[in-house]
């Protein structure tokens, strides 16, 4: 009877470990930020929208920052941030190879990119 419940808690713990390793490795999250300008207001109509995407390198996902911002009264302009994790990845063999002159942890592929 000892035996079986040994092996069972031991593949538990196994599994529990592959869990943990997987969610620890390293990778790069690529952001697609939709970016929504507003006329007048930030309750007026829409006046353009882009998508910009730009890439950092995370130790793990859980370090992916979200860049969604509202509408500011200042910019009239609104962040919807959509983060999409790759493991074992690095940005600079992914594309995204420039840096953000104001924020050296993200990448963009090219100098007109929008950089957070």
């Amino acid at each position: 009877m000892r035996i079986p419940i040994l092996i069972a808690a031991l593949t538990f713990g196994t599994s529990c470990n592959l869990i943990e390793q997987k969610n620890n490795k390293p990778g790069v999250c690529i952001h697609s930020t939709t970016i929504t300008t507003k006329t007048g207001s930030c309750a007026g109509t829409q006046a353009s929208q882009r998508i910009a995407t730009y890439c950092t390198d995370e130790n793990n996902e859980s370090d992916c920052k979200n860049n969604s911002v509202g509408c500011a009264s200042t910019t009239l302009t609104e962040h919807d941030d959509t983060i999409i994790w790759y493991a074992d990845k690095k940005c600079d063999s992914s594309g995204y190879t420039l840096t953000c002159p104001n924020n050296s942890s993200y990448k963009v592929a090219d100098s007109t990119t929008f950089c957070p």
